[in-house]
């Protein structure tokens, strides 16, 4: 290191070693989230109420709640994973920069796990109610493990990383990419986006789930613009 500058191989090691550690950190939580897993799987399924979920292999149920309990493990070392990302880009921020990372950072994980917490309470049970609702005597819902709890996880993440929207038109906004006249300029094509973005990140075809997550999106959208106006940008 000359002159308190980095050179390309230290920049190489100091960023394996922080993924190293993100990677451990991972390890450990999901190893945490095991213990979890099955209260965590409960309140998922609360959602289908008196239904039964069943397991169609032998290993179906264990690599299920190995699933659940790695997802558990990202979020909980999500903090530490943003601790390394900002430890190694922090040498090249100035003290603007430092100051915006210390101000969204929170906010960041704030709108996630209001997504989280969205998707989980009031989006994922709408959903399912709406589903099992076309059983009949004749037609009865047998919901596989995995593929249920793959339908819920991803439903809910998806919930978590939409309502960083705000957020990242903030971003964008104070970088000078977008503002408030541009995206109300383009709200039908957004409309249009969300309706599609909605489709592609939820398993099932039907038009009632993708509603339930292309109408919040609609919402965060319109509460950039409003964001966006705040700044006055």
């Amino acid at each position: 290191m000359e002159d308190g500058k980095m050179t390309v191989i230290e920049h190489l090691e100091e960023l394996r070693r922080r993924i190293i550690i993100s990677i451990l950190s991972v390890v450990f939580c999901s190893i945490g989230g095991y213990f979890v897993a099955a209260r965590v799987m409960h309140i998922l399924a609360a959602p289908i109420g008196q239904n039964k979920l069943v397991y169609l292999t032998p290993s179906e149920g264990f690599v299920t709640h190995i699933q659940v309990s790695l997802v558990c493990g990202i979020i909980m070392a999500s903090p530490i994973v943003l601790y390394q990302i900002w430890a190694f880009i922090n040498p090249a921020l100035k003290p603007e920069e430092r100051r915006y990372f210390f101000t969204f950072m929170p906010l960041v994980i704030f709108l996630f796990c209001c997504g989280v917490a969205g998707g989980t309470f009031f989006i994922l049970p709408a959903g399912m109610k709406f589903l099992i609702n076309f059983s009949t005597v004749d037609l009865q819902p047998m919901l596989s493990v995995s593929n249920y709890f793959s339908f819920a996880l991803s439903v809910i993440v998806s919930c978590g990383v939409v309502f960083e929207l705000p957020l990242v038109a903030l971003l964008l906004g104070k970088i000078g990419l977008i503002n408030s006249g541009k995206l109300s300029l383009y709200r039908k094509y957004a409309i249009l986006c969300a309706f599609i973005i909605a489709a592609v990140i939820t398993p099932s075809v039907d038009m009632f789930t993708q509603l339930l997550v292309a109408i919040p999106i609609v919402f965060l959208y319109e509460g950039s613009i409003i964001l966006l106006k705040m700044y006055r940008l």
